[in-house]
């Protein structure tokens, strides 16, 4: 906090500085005529790609501001310079997808670095880059994420796993989006991140809108321009512990009919998110990259699962018929591992899978917590795991989120007898369990004591996951529950290694991340083993896609320094640095992308510039001032509140 105040004194201090030597130009803000455009910028929500097969990946844009079905061109190309095109045409899009569009691009080769680019009226929507599913190569890094709320901090997990040139792909484990109104005085005052829509969201509309405003994070934008996702949702798509048939945030007499708002959280999720439309709108799937590995993504939420139960005393625990995945979806996925020729089967798996045991704390009993988990299912997970054990299969990793902590276990039939499971060398094990952190959202230290319940405190809940609950599970091989972050699982002939890193902050954007260990599975050992130092990097790794939108390593000529006040309730200052003359133009826009405000349009010579902007006739929400120099865009958010 005491970081937090001193920079935002020096903020004051600067931009008042600015205005007073540097004010070019006071009458900035006169109202210009925006000649009937709805919007200066077409392609505010970025680009991405997603679902990589070994000859095809889905590419992802969307229009902004229209009200009628538009044509968009594209091309595809195997350069940096798109020198060499591969693939190009014309697709169209309306209001009937929320104006996204997807190509799914065929005729590609295995794992190729491929670089896109769409087209709408003249102007060209941001580089983006992505890469085939590998056919031969012997070594895959994966990122793997989940658990991105926008109020709880920024994207900075996003911003480093982009910067890493050599991933094949990121994972994304749920929880993408949360559907929660806004919420935390705390989240407010520290962050000013706000949320639209401010209340919790229930029709398409509002997913839709939420979606929106997510992508309008230039970290979440930029990990999608440089990597293909192969995403599956979890619970906050639609609503907290969801279940086929209800949720646990869902009161069917205040927000009416789960299936409505099921179908709803679905439809926005396939619109928003770079992943192949499917008519049935499942999300279970498998990906095939070669001899090495076979990817196999669940959905333990929406597709089969039955009500969670709250209470450790409820007699229906080990019922049969209390299953995560259906009948349907289990027995497709028991096919899926028999038939598997890959030497490794990653699963994309929503929630913890391993047993865990947890004694009572105080007077709260916290297995109540897990039950969200496989550990509410413990009759259909005992099946998977004997189905594996009777086939002897070997190189499962279960990757998993939901959960927010960094967590790795062995996967036994009875880890907690040592007659079948040792804990020291690993033998009993079938399979392999890692947790990632979340991306953002509340961890352990972060509960407050209304979230946790009873009279545990943060402070003792922690001391009790560090120090209590790895006693009672010696198939946990790494539990910490207070860090942000993300893993990579890097994936060779010789073994599958997991490695976590973590952010330094939530509430600053941020470019530093901390190396927090490994652990390695060795080709058919089927159980953890610590590493010593990160997996290393691939040797090839091609180039990023650049930045800006239209010319290639084009230095940018126009800077942000700031706009303050923000929270603003009558006005804000807009401090802009240019560096060589442009002709610019300042725009007040909503999350949808639709233009609020034209404050500026005009020919600047380079300077430092301050632009006084009216937001007396804007309702409380959140805008994002938009700073458009000679065709190139950036963007700033704001809130007004009153």
């Amino acid at each position: 906090m005491k970081r937090f105040c001193i920079s935002f004194l020096f903020t004051i201090f600067h931009f008042g500085l600015l205005a007073q030597l540097f004010n070019h130009s006071q009458t900035n803000n006169r109202p210009v005529a925006n000649n009937n455009k709805q919007l200066l910028n077409h392609f505010l929500h970025g680009v991405a790609s997603g679902d990589p097969t070994q000859n095809s990946v889905i590419l992802w844009t969307r229009i902004s501001g229209q009200d009628a079905e538009v044509s968009v061109t594209y091309q595809v190309a195997d350069d940096v310079d798109f020198s060499n095109i591969i693939a190009q045409g014309t697709t169209t899009t309306s209001s009937i997808k929320d104006y996204t569009l997807k190509l799914d691009i065929q005729d590609l080769s295995p794992g190729t670095t491929y670089y896109y680019q769409f087209e709408f009226e003249d102007e060209l929507s941001p580089i983006g880059r992505t890469k085939t599913a590998s056919a031969t190569s012997e070594h895959i890094r994966l990122g793997v994420v989940s658990c991105s709320n926008y109020q709880a901090g920024y994207f900075n997990a996003y911003k480093l796993l982009s910067q890493r040139a050599d991933l094949d792909a990121v994972l994304h484990l749920g929880d993408y989006i949360y559907e929660y109104g806004r919420r935390g005085e705390n989240w407010d005052s520290l962050l000013m991140r706000g949320l639209e829509p401010e209340m919790e969201i229930i029709t398409l509309l509002d997913y839709r809108t939420r979606y929106a405003f997510y992508r309008m994070d230039e970290d979440l934008q930029e990990i999608h321009r440089q990597h293909p996702f192969i995403a599956i949702w979890d619970d906050h798509e639609t609503a907290n512990d969801a279940h086929k048939d209800g949720a646990q945030n869902h009161n069917p007499e205040t927000e009416g009919d789960w299936e409505a708002r099921k179908a709803a959280g679905k439809q926005a999720w396939f619109e928003w998110l770079p992943v192949r439309d499917q008519e049935t709108q499942k999300i279970y799937r498998s990906l095939d990259y070669g001899s090495l590995l076979n990817l196999t993504m669940l959905d333990t939420r929406l597709e089969g699962r039955v009500p969670q139960i709250e209470f450790s005393n409820d007699t229906t625990l080990y019922n049969v018929e209390r299953t995560m995945l259906g009948t349907a979806q289990l027995n497709w996925f028991k096919n899926e591992l028999v038939n598997n020729t890959a030497q490794w089967h990653i699963i994309g798996n929503q929630v913890i899978f391993g047993q865990v045991v947890v004694p009572q704390i105080g007077d709260l009993s916290l297995i109540n917590f897990f039950y969200d988990t496989w550990v509410g299912y413990p009759t259909e997970r005992d099946n998977i795991i004997k189905f594996i054990e009777d086939n002897k299969l070997d190189n499962i990793v279960i990757t998993t989120g939901d959960f927010h902590i960094t967590f790795a276990a062995d996967i036994a039939a009875n880890p907690f007898d040592t007659l079948t499971y040792n804990t020291k060398t690993g033998a009993g094990s079938v399979c392999v369990e890692m947790a990632v952190p979340s991306v953002t959202n509340s961890n352990f230290n972060e509960f407050s004591a209304e979230d946790i319940g009873g009279t545990i405190t943060p402070e003792l809940l922690i001391n009790f996951t560090d120090n209590v609950i790895p006693s009672y599970n010696p198939h946990f091989k790494k539990l910490e529950v207070i860090s942000h972050g993300y893993a990579i699982l890097d994936i060779t002939t010789k073994a599958a290694q997991a490695d976590y890193f973590y952010i330094d902050t939530l509430y600053l954007p941020s470019n530093n991340e901390i190396y927090a260990g490994s652990l390695i599975t060795q080709s058919g050992n089927n159980h953890w083993q610590p590493a010593t130092e990160p997996s290393a990097e691939k040797i090839d790794q091609p180039a990023l896609a650049p930045s800006g939108l239209v010319a290639i390593n084009e230095v940018s000529i126009a800077h942000i320094i700031g706009v303050y006040p923000n929270p603003a309730r009558n006005y804000t200052l807009l401090n802009v640095n240019l560096q060589k003359a442009a002709t610019t133009e300042i725009n007040v826009i909503d999350a949808n992308g639709r233009l609020v405000k034209n404050v500026f349009n005009g020919a600047l010579s380079p300077g430092f510039y301050s632009h006084n902007i009216d937001v007396r006739n804007l309702p409380n929400g959140i805008y994002f001032i938009q700073l458009i120099a000679n065709g190139k865009s950036k963007q700033s958010q704001i809130t007004v509140s009153r």
